[in-house]
């Protein structure tokens, strides 16, 4: 006997976006958690609200004087780390500096 195929058929209403029930994302720091630079980077920008952080060193060393690869993998670093802790920064990478600073929503 043959089935018989039945179409979907969804039932929807639109509504406003602010009835989309919220959830916040259980997250567990590991135990060993020693944390990185990019750790304090942010903790500075959540502590000082509309201001931004300056990077001109890394390990005793001038960015000036770092590839644009180098300080690019600063920025991407503040990226990563930024997004694992569900926050929204932006970031600008200069001859001499890696800017941070979290974006207005």
């Amino acid at each position: 006997m043959a089935k018989v195929r039945v179409p979907v058929r969804f039932e929807f209403e639109v509504i406003p976006i602010e009835k989309v029930p919220s959830r916040t994302p259980i997250v567990y720091p590991p135990a060993d958690q020693r944390g990185s630079e990019y750790d304090r980077i942010l903790r500075s920008l959540d502590n000082n609200p509309g201001r931004a952080v300056k990077i001109i060193r890394k390990n005793r060393v001038p960015l000036a004087n770092l590839t644009i690869k180098e300080r690019r993998g600063i920025q991407s670093g503040l990226i990563t780390i930024s997004k694992n802790r569900l926050e929204k920064i932006g970031t600008r990478v200069e001859s001499d500096a890696v800017y941070a600073f979290v974006e207005a929503e």
